[in-house]
């Protein structure tokens, strides 16, 4: 998970990512994936740069898949 960590810097307003191993659940919500990124942006605006930016492109060509997005907004 380096690799994930390191676009932060290389991809603008990519603030943190953090990546952990998929927990043990009973039920299906993980779907047999076995790791989960939480990836955290300055604005909603920079979600499609990250989707086209270069460092990102591993992500999609390898065993990685997005799941699921979701925008939360601080108050």
């Amino acid at each position: 998970m380096a690799t994930a960590k390191a676009m932060v810097g290389q991809i603008p307003g990519l603030l943190s990512v953090d990546a952990g191993k998929a927990m043990e659940i009973t039920r299906s919500f993980n779907r047999g994936y076995e790791w989960g990124l939480v990836l955290t942006f300055e604005s909603p605006e920079v979600m499609p740069l990250y989707l086209e930016h270069p460092a990102h492109k591993p992500f999609v060509i390898s065993k990685f898949l997005i799941l699921h997005c979701e925008m939360w907004m601080p108050r």
